[in-house]
């Protein structure tokens, strides 16, 4: 189930999986999220172009999981 960001519309997949592609190994691709890996391809709504894009986005991929409070929350509990 996903929680927070819509499922992606058919143009919106394929704007995206055009921008990896152009860009898989040719250029440096910085992508963040909240979502775990393993929801991004609910958030597809596509099972093929999922496999694509993570497949492109994954590979040689360095990834870095970050855990614990915002570091906005943290801060403004600093300031307040």
């Amino acid at each position: 189930m996903i929680s927070g960001p819509d499922i992606m519309t058919a143009e919106q997949r394929n704007t995206f999986l055009e921008v990896i592609e152009d860009r898989y190994l040719t250029w440096p691709t910085i992508v963040t999220s909240q979502l775990a890996f393993e929801q991004w391809y609910d958030v597809f709504g596509d099972q093929t172009v999922a496999d694509a894009i993570c497949d492109r986005l994954f590979h040689n991929a360095r990834k870095i999981h970050l855990e614990g409070d915002s570091m906005r929350k943290n801060n403004f509990i600093r300031q307040g």
